[in-house]
C-alpha cells in the first residue's frame, strides 16, 4: 500500500519538475501518458491532470490535443513538411521571416496582455537570463518567444510562428547557433527579453515591437546570421 504523503497541486508539480529535469518521466520532448505517469508518481489523473494544468499556465509544459504533453514548445502540425522545408531554406531566411512576423505578434500581445501574461512573460524572460547553459537557453528563449505568439491572441499568426519556429529547429544552424553561443550572448540577449516586457506592462506597444526587431537583429549579428 502507498504510505507516501499526498500532495497538494503545487507539490506535485514541483515532484514531477524535478522529474523531467532528472531525465524520468519524459520520451523525447514529450511527457509520458498520463496513466504511466500517474501510477509512476502514485497519484490519481485527475490529481495529476490539476498539477498539470498549473504547470500548463506557469509555462512549464504544453500541452496539445491530439499530441499529448510536451516539456518545451509543441512542434507545428505537418512537422514532416518543415523537416522537408528546412534542408531547402537559409538561416538568413529564417531570420527574415521572423523579422516580418514576430514585431506584429509583441504589438498584438501588448495589447491582449492580461496582468497574469505579464506576469508570466516577465519570469519566462527571467530564465532566460539565469541560463548558464546553450541548451539552457536555446529552452528558455523558445519558450519566451512562444508564450508571446500564444498571448497576441491569434490563431493563424501563432500558426505561421509555429511553422517559422519548426524550420528553426530543425534546420543545421541550430548547431551554428551553439557553436557562437556565449554567456555573455546570452545575457545581452536575456536582457533584450526582459526590457520588451517593460514595454508591454507600460502598454508601449510600438516601442515593444521596435525592441523585438532590434533583438532579433542582435541575435542574427551575434550568431553571425547575414542579413
Amino acid at each position: 500500500m502507498n504510505s507516501s504523503p499526498i500532495l497538494d497541486a503545487q507539490s506535485l508539480a514541483q515532484a514531477l519538475l524535478g522529474r523531467i529535469r532528472a531525465g524520468d518521466c519524459v520520451s523525447g520532448d514529450r511527457l509520458l501518458p498520463e496513466r504511466e505517469l500517474a501510477v509512476r508518481l502514485g497519484v490519481s489523473r485527475a490529481r495529476l491532470r490539476a498539477a498539470l494544468a498549473g504547470m500548463e499556465r506557469d509555462g512549464l509544459v504544453f500541452r496539445r490535443q491530439g499530441q499529448g504533453t510536451f516539456v518545451r514548445p509543441p512542434p507545428a502540425a505537418e512537422s514532416n513538411q518543415f523537416r522537408q522545408l528546412s534542408n531547402r531554406v537559409t538561416a538568413r531566411e529564417v531570420m527574415e521571416a521572423r523579422l516580418l512576423l514576430e514585431p506584429a505578434l509583441v504589438t498584438r500581445a501588448t495589447a491582449r496582455a492580461t496582468a497574469d501574461d505579464l506576469t508570466l512573460l516577465r519570469r519566462l524572460a527571467q530564465n532566460s537570463q539565469e541560463a548558464t547553459t546553450a541548451a539552457a537557453y536555446e529552452h528558455a528563449d523558445d519558450v519566451f518567444h512562444f508564450k508571446l505568439a500564444e498571448i497576441a491572441g491569434n490563431l493563424v499568426l501563432q500558426m505561421l510562428f509555429e511553422g517559422v519556429s519548426a524550420v528553426r529547429r530543425q534546420g543545421a544552424w541550430s548547431e551554428h547557433r551553439q557553436q557562437y553561443w556565449s554567456v555573455q550572448k546570452a545575457r545581452l540577449l536575456a536582457g533584450q527579453h526582459l526590457a520588451i516586457c517593460d514595454l508591454m506592462a507600460a502598454g508601449a506597444a510600438e516601442q515593444a515591437a521596435a525592441l523585438m526587431h532590434r533583438h532579433l537583429q542582435t541575435s542574427a549579428d551575434l550568431f553571425e546570421v547575414p542579413l
